[in-house]
């Protein structure tokens, strides 16, 4: 029931699911600008390997960059699409995997490297915000700690290229003074007989956005689609079936999902200091084997009904916003 629009049922036991094409990636684009998606983080991996055939003993847990460059597939698609315009994005750096790549053996210096990032950036459809300074690219950093280095290396290289420092958001908890602000992947912890998803993650999450807020903290509040990740326990993936359990969140209602994310929108607009980007995340566009996806599935399983109920949430946001800041400008 979690397969992606562009998935094929073969028989009760067997499915395709082949997204690799730009037919594809122009029709999330689609759904996506229609829904009032507004930019996609991408993971960042590698873009070129110094060995591309490496013996697989020298790859554990096929963490080898000739394993891992495939995976920036849907990046070279999007980035080559002439529709991309109509989503924008932002880099996800991955520290202590692929940031910086040099060390995990990327074909690029670490110079290359970071003018690669700085070229992005200067990309129309890249996004930025306002804070401090205007156009600052927002980048989101997951995964290990940010080597403090490398980051102050990247920011010095933003500022020389385009006058303004990244904006820097962690989904770890790492807190440095290069970094902006808090934000988070995913959420909720489940049960074996599966946890309803208004107890055991969207009041989970509006608690961590509450604790943020109440210490004073910059972030983005993220919103999860659902915590179900069964299809990885059933069949681990190598490169960590150490995080893979049985337990797990019941699937969100259309009404739970609306609703959750109407907090989410709604904690933003009343919270500016904190909140200062005025935006939210959405965990995750296309997590279908971790089990929170938005994008649609196939028609006879609901299709688009998760982005549905988003921008029901959206537009009612809209209308809130308008009245709460009208007020606020009358007093």
């Amino acid at each position: 029931y979690r397969l992606p629009f562009f998935g094929t049922e073969v028989n009760d036991t067997a499915v395709t699911v082949n997204g690799n094409s730009a037919e594809v990636m122009g029709q999330e684009l689609e759904y996506a600008r229609q829904h009032g998606i507004k930019f996609w983080p991408f993971c960042n991996y590698p873009i070129g390997c110094k060995e591309a055939h490496p013996p697989a003993s020298s790859c554990p847990n096929i963490q080898c960059c000739a394993d891992n460059v495939g995976l920036s597939y849907a990046w070279n698609l999007y980035q080559n699409h002439p529709d991309n315009h109509k989503v924008a994005f932002t880099l996800l750096l991955q520290p202590g995997y692929w940031f910086h790549g040099q060390e995990a053996g990327s074909n690029e210096t670490w110079a290359q490297e970071l003018q690669r990032y700085v070229s992005y950036f200067k990309k129309p459809n890249y996004q930025k915000v306002d804070i401090g300074e205007k156009g600052r690219p927002l980048v989101f950093s997951f995964g290990r700690d940010i080597n403090q280095t490398h980051l102050q290396d990247l920011r010095a290289a933003t500022k020389q290229a385009i006058g303004v420092y990244p904006y820097t958001v962690s989904m770890n908890g790492q807190s440095l003074p290069e970094i902006d602000a808090q934000s988070r992947y995913g959420g909720g912890s489940g049960t074996v007989a599966g946890a309803p998803y208004k107890t055991h993650l969207a009041q989970e999450e509006v608690k961590l956005w509450q604790q943020w807020d109440a210490k004073g903290t910059k972030f983005i509040p993220t919103v999860s689609a659902g915590a179900d990740d069964r299809p990885r326990s059933e069949y681990p993936m190598p490169w960590g079936p150490k995080y893979w359990g049985k337990a797990y969140v019941k699937d969100p209602t259309m009404q739970e999902l609306e609703d959750h994310v109407s907090d989410g929108l709604r904690f933003v607009t009343e919270h500016p200091k904190t909140a200062e980007t005025n935006m939210m995340l959405l965990s995750a566009w296309n997590e279908h084997d971790e089990g929170h996806w938005i994008e649609p599935a196939l028609a006879k399983y609901g299709g688009a009904e998760k982005l549905e109920a988003i921008k029901r949430a959206i537009d009612k946001a809209e209308v809130r916003r308008r009245s709460y800041w009208s007020t606020v400008e009358g007093e």
